[in-house]
């Protein structure tokens, strides 16, 4: 089931962290081979769509942190200019 808007960031961090922590046991326990191979079909899929909305995300999120600085950038100027 989908998270609510208002709360998909919060359920999905919790998720993620779940994930993160049982990779760096797997990797701590020199058992990642394993780890990997131990994965169904589907939870292997799922791994690799994993890895591609991560690096999707690390896309939108730079393209945010540009966005922001550009608005932040713009804002000064427009205050500069008000000040003159």
């Amino acid at each position: 089931m989908p998270s609510m808007t208002y709360c998909m960031f919060e359920n999905t961090s919790r998720e993620m962290h779940q994930c993160i922590s049982e990779m760096r046991e797997a990797m701590d326990e020199g058992r990642v081979i394993k780890f990997i191979k131990n994965m169904s079909k589907d939870e292997k899929r799922s791994f690799d769509n994993m890895i591609d909305n991560c690096r999707q995300m690390m896309e939108v999120i730079e393209e945010l942190t540009e966005e922001q600085a550009d608005e932040v950038a713009i804002e000064a100027a427009l205050e500069l200019r008000s000040r003159s």
